[in-house]
């Protein structure tokens, strides 16, 4: 069985080639235009002050060198400083305490927008796209939450995408016990890769994500 084209993206996609586990495609206007400006999202300034805590007690964690987790019976996780690594925590240690990261810290979102008819497409979105989009329960706030976006090309490109995934719906329900449907399947690839292709045919990488 081939790797299946996400379902979110069937209408747009030019299937080019399957390899194992990856597909590959590229991106087409229902215009059929194949050229597009991109965009990222990205924190403004008041989110970047919210963020700066959970990132500053991360170095407070690491200024020691190493660090290591334990989690209580309960769940309840602990970060620990290590001033001795070798002896790991039989040696001098200190727990860090992390504040909460904020929810609209992990968010990541690719969109794209046809430069003939200027039609916009999600072409990821962590909150639903990939096995954590897909598996992960998510708040109010974080469904609700309305991303800031800058141009990630220069120009408008040409796009390829590839995505990799369970080779069958099989290895998938065995692999996760999900139940999922064919269509749910194939939203909940494990990492995808997105290049651009200027005018002159260079192919390069512009988003990397693991998604599970």
């Amino acid at each position: 069985m081939a790797i299946p084209i996400p379902r979110y993206l069937k209408h747009i996609a030019k299937p080019q080639k399957q390899q194992k586990t990856w597909t590959r495609f590229g991106i087409c206007c229902t215009c059929g235009c194949e050229k597009f400006l991109v965009y990222q999202n990205y924190l403004n300034k008041e989110e970047l002050l919210l963020e700066k805590p959970y990132y500053d007690a991360l170095d407070e964690m690491f200024s020691a060198g190493a660090s290591t987790c334990t989690r209580d019976e309960d769940g309840t996780l602990h970060h620990w400083k290590l001033y001795e690594p070798s002896k790991g925590l039989k040696g001098r240690h200190e727990e860090v305490f992390l504040p909460d990261r904020p929810y609209f810290s992990e968010i990541v979102v690719i969109k794209s927008k046809c430069i003939k008819c200027e039609k916009e497409y999600l072409l990821f979105d962590s909150r639903m796209h990939g096995y954590d989009g897909m598996t992960n329960e998510k708040d109010q706030p974080t469904i609700e939450y309305e991303p800031h976006f800058k141009l990630k090309c220069k120009e408008a490109v040409s796009l390829e995408v590839k995505v990799e995934n369970d080779e069958s719906l099989e290895e998938f329900q065995d692999n996760t016990d999900l139940g999922f449907t064919e269509e749910q399947y194939s939203d909940a690839f494990s990492w995808i890769i997105i290049y651009r292709i200027n005018n002159n045919g260079k192919k390069a990488k512009i988003f990397d994500w693991e998604t599970a």
